[in-house]
């Protein structure tokens, strides 16, 4: 059965628009045209398929043709149903570090990837601290009565 390459409907008096993704057979995300009449807001879709679709956020003129639009909604549902292993994981984040587009990542069952509050309760544990224990380490002083006062709340 061939689907329409876009739906629209009118909400508050506004003509919105779904473009479709024959690929995960589901619609994106609505987009506003911000006109109220529907010969307008077909002209307004006619341009998008032509020129690109305009990003949703406020203050952001770029331009994104629908086909990348549309690759993007694959890929993403690709990686929601493709079952990860962490190795998997730490190789998309590489490409997205290659490609500058994050800095760093906590892998969910890595070392870094401790709870914060977790981390904070043993943080000031002289037994078992990483700071305590880095600390003495390089020969430096820190004492249980030190840890117990800093553990304390205000």
């Amino acid at each position: 059965m061939r689907r329409d390459r876009f739906s629209m409907y009118l909400r508050n008096g506004i003509w919105y628009v779904q473009f479709y993704n024959q690929s995960t057979r589901k619609y994106l995300p609505a987009r506003s045209t911000r006109e109220s009449s529907r010969s307008a807001a077909l002209l307004v879709i006619a341009e998008w398929l032509k020129n690109g679709v305009p990003e949703p956020r406020r203050g952001v003129r770029r331009l994104r043709s629908l086909h990348e639009l549309l690759d993007l909604d694959t890929a993403l549902a690709t990686l929601s149903a493709f079952p990860l292993s962490s190795d998997d994981v730490q190789r998309i984040v590489g490409v997205l570090r290659d490609r500058e587009l994050i800095r760093d990542a906590t892998i969910g069952a890595g070392p870094g990837s401790e709870p914060l509050l977790s981390f904070l309760g043993r943080f000031w544990n002289y037994e078992n601290s990483p700071y305590v224990l880095e600390r003495m380490a390089h020969g430096q002083r820190i004492s249980r009565h030190h840890c117990q006062r800093c553990s304390q709340p205000p």
